[in-house]
């Protein structure tokens, strides 16, 4: 790309394009600008709330439809249109006073549009937002300025229908203001500044109550009634349209467990169109207070009434309950400059004193050297790459130096996939402070839409100066949830469990308009519903079974549109933590089926599959396999395990006591994550609980399926089941139960418990002597005699020689 204009430092270059300075559009562009203290930069402000004044000459239905179609010029998405069938004004209100400085139209539209501003009660033109031709504009976001910005909490726009052009409506508007934009770093951040002094413009938090006493708290356990569970729903209310909203977050104090992975929520559960179901997979109990944020798609919410309910997946774990506090929903609304969705660097940060976060996290005392002292520059060419969450079109770009850099700074841009470089430009350009950089004069508005943008450092090793903040300004364009886009909300750090993963997430949009997307998590479909990911998956069931429990893994989540259209993002397992509590969820229904007394017969259910042999039984019988609850499972002798595969937690087989003529093949599931430390998959078994003895018993086990995670035993007779690794204390292996077995029984000793005699021994008298004792049974109050035969050879002669 050719043909930078060249400004001289601290000055803007201003300049107009033919008819657009006609139609009072004023562009600027530059190659560098340096600013100092100032950011030269303004930001979108939304209004929050709309009143349509059409012409009374129209119908009744016809004023209706400019009513409905008035939101869709301010709902982010340029594909929408607002259409005025006469003169009408669409007043729009601020929540509070801003110094509107220019207004963005995106395309032509067949209307003359005037400004007006609120002042004490009268709506006044505002100076160059007067009679504005629109219906000759380039297919882009075209900017108009105001003479002089003019502070006020309503703006009033005038539509008057105009000849010329193609268009049949009004696509988008947007409202800028001379308030700079406020970069902040992530949701923490902006949690933790709506909650201080100075909330940042672009936030907005709504705080969500329920019904008890205690309207910010709830207590959720496993058993709760429906009567209870009104108490663990949390209603707020979002007073504009949620479209508004770039980004939006869930956000409570937890007690009880570790993560909102643990916690089952529910988003509008009435809402039909709605009611997202999440989260309670995994099971890790705590005693501390922890702030959760969890991103949520901004459309699973609605203007007006809303609601967040918590539960316990299931009933079936007593540790599954916990406490919230404090629920809100935040939103973060396009202020215009808050585009950028991922940030990397090309080169690694070794030693953690570089982060690349600092370029965006609104600290201007934090920043990121393209050139560190401290640790080795790996990268040719050091660079930072910006990921926009759509196409957006570029106005200006600003970064924030500590110091004057050397060597040569280049910025790129990526549109349609490809990457584009504009000249290099060198380090002396750029002063200590803010410095901008325009889009050069030759690119027309309708070609600076942009998916990202980079910033290649070269020329400057030795260099000290920090990128101290990046600030990207600009419009989006399109749809603006196009292109779809995946947004994993958890592992957030690369946690998983054992052998398991667990993914929380969201696709939006979750229906592209050829209907709705088809999920898969590493390969496997996912039930979706608004477009949430929510799935665990073992490393034995997606082709890892090889893999060792610490190694990093991955998972690839898809989403698949019936077009034909396909977003995929990849799920990063770094960090194993310890093996959790089996995965929750609805167990199945039983299953019965008739086993012949003549024809082999395969009943399967929930996991578990039965084989019955011909001649197995005597007549026509009706058995059944029933997934089991915890609570229904049996108690557990000492040192047994369950690793029964979650949901459920055993089975039972019916009819219960029954004997089978021949052995019946029995294949139940485990979960290679529950198996306790010290014990292999060798060491799993099926046990069947003998309710006359009240203890477990094991089956004979015919084989271990790895692959399948199955084991595969062999039964003559029906009861309830689960698989199991049993350890006794002081005794770290896996011992057996059989009460057949011969093992650790002793020969019997036929000298054991009598008493012999032994020889005379001779003492230091000489004499040689020897007693033998003679046992009697204790008497009354424990007194027992004590009788002995003694000889001493000294003794002379008597009755005992």
């Amino acid at each position: 790309m050719k043909g930078w204009l060249r400004a001289k430092r601290g000055a803007w270059l201003v300049g107009a394009l033919g008819a657009f300075a006609a139609a009072g559009l004023v562009l600027v562009y530059a190659a560098v600008v340096p600013t100092g203290q100032t950011l030269p930069a303004g930001s979108k402000a939304t209004p929050f709330a709309l009143t349509v004044f059409s012409s009374p000459s129209l119908p009744p239905e016809v004023q209706a439809q400019e009513a409905a179609t008035a939101p869709l010029l301010f709902d982010r998405d340029t594909t929408t249109q607002h259409v005025a069938f006469d003169v009408s004004s669409v007043q729009a209100a601020f929540e509070s006073s801003q110094s509107v400085s220019a207004i963005k139209i995106f395309g032509p539209a067949p209307y003359l549009l005037t400004v007006k501003a609120d002042a004490g009660g009268s709506f006044q033109s505002i100076a160059g937002l007067e009679n504005l031709n629109l219906t000759a504009l380039p297919v882009a976001w075209n900017t108009f300025n105001a003479a002089v910005p003019v502070t006020t909490g309503k703006i009033l726009l005038t539509l008057t229908p105009a000849t010329g052009g193609t268009a049949s409506g009004l696509s988008e508007v947007e409202l800028w203001t001379t308030a700079a934009p406020v970069t902040v770093k992530n949701s923490a951040a902006l949690l933790a500044q709506l909650l201080g002094p100075t909330p940042p413009p672009q936030g907005r938090a709504y705080t969500a109550l329920n019904s008890s006493a205690d309207p910010t708290t709830a207590v959720v356990t496993p058993n709760d009634s429906a009567k209870t569970l009104a108490t663990n729903t949390f209603n707020f209310t979002v007073d504009r349209d949620p479209t508004h909203y770039v980004r939006a977050y869930l956000t409570y104090e937890l007690f009880g467990q570790v993560s909102f992975i643990s916690v089952t929520r529910i988003i509008n559960g009435s809402q039909a169109t709605v009611n997202v179901l999440a989260g309670g997979s995994l099971v890790v109990p705590n005693t501390s207070w922890s702030t959760q944020i969890e991103r949520i798609s901004p459309a699973w919410l609605v203007r007006g009434a809303n609601s967040v309910q918590f539960k316990v997946l299931s009933s079936s774990f007593t540790n599954g309950g916990f406490t919230v506090r404090n629920v809100r929903i935040v939103g973060e609304l396009d202020d215009g400059a808050n585009a950028i969705e991922t940030i990397s660097a090309n080169q690694p940060d070794a030693l953690g004193t570089n982060p690349v976060e600092a370029l965006y996290d609104g600290d201007l005392a934090t920043g990121w050297q393209p050139y560190p002292a401290d640790q080795p520059i790996e990268a040719v060419a050091p660079s930072v790459e910006f990921v926009f969450r759509r196409p957006t079109q570029m106005d200006a770009v600003s970064l924030y130096l500590s110091a004057p850099i050397a060597g040569q700074v280049q910025l790129s841009v990526k549109q349609a996939g490809v990457w584009s470089d504009f000249p290099a430009e060198s380090g002396t350009a750029f002063d200590t402070g803010w410095n901008t950089i325009g889009v050069p004069a030759t690119v027309p508005p309708e070609s600076r839409a942009y998916e990202g943008a980079r910033l290649t450092f070269s020329g400057g090793a030795g260099s000290s100066a920090e990128v101290r903040e990046f600030l990207f300004v600009g419009s989006g364009v399109g749809g603006r949830t196009v292109p779809p886009k995946i947004f994993i909300a958890y592992p957030d750090a690369g946690q998983f469990y054992g052998r398991v993963g667990y993914v929380q997430g969201f696709v939006e949009p979750w229906n592209n308009g050829s209907g709705n997307a088809t999920m898969t998590l590493g390969g496997q479909t996912l039930v979706q519903v608004s477009g949430t990911i929510d799935g665990v998956r073992n490393k034995d069931n997606v082709g890892l079974a090889a893999q060792a429990d610490s190694d990093a893994w991955s998972l690839d989540v898809k989403a698949t549109y019936p077009n034909g259209e396909t977003v995929t993002t990849t799920v990063f397992f770094t960090q194993q933590l310890a093996a959790a509590t089996p995965a929750t969820g609805p167990l199945a229904n039983s299953l019965s089926g008739t086993v012949s007394a003549k024809t082999k017969k395969t009943l399967s259910n929930d996991e578990s599959t039965l084989v019955f042999a011909a001649g197995s039984v005597s007549t026509d019988t009706i058995v059944t396999i029933t997934p089991l609850a915890e609570e229904n499972v049996p108690a557990l002798d000492v040192g047994m395990t369950n690793v029964t595969k979650g949901p459920r937690r055993g089975y039972r087989y019916l009819p219960h006591g029954a004997k089978f003529l021949q052995n019946v093949s029995l294949a139940m599931p485990y979960d290679k994550a529950l198996i306790p430390p010290g014990h292999t998959e060798d060491d799993v078994k099926t046990f069947y609980f003998d309710d006359q003895a009240g203890r477990w018993v094991e089956l004979p086990r015919v084989s271990v399926d790895k692959t399948n995670k199955l084991i595969n035993s062999t039964t003559n007779h029906f009861t309830d089941m689960i698989n199991a690794t049993v350890t006794v204390p002081d005794h770290p292996q896996t011992v057996s139960f059989n009460p057949t077995s011969m093992k650790d029984i002793k020969a019997a000793d036929p000298g054991a418990q009598i008493n012999l005699i032994e020889p005379p021994k001779v003492n230091n008298m000489g004499d040689a002597r020897l007693s033998y004792p003679i046992e009697v049974p204790p008497g009354r109050q424990g007194l027992q005699p004590q009788f002995a035969v003694a000889y001493n050879s000294s003794g002379g002669n008597g009755w005992m020689g």
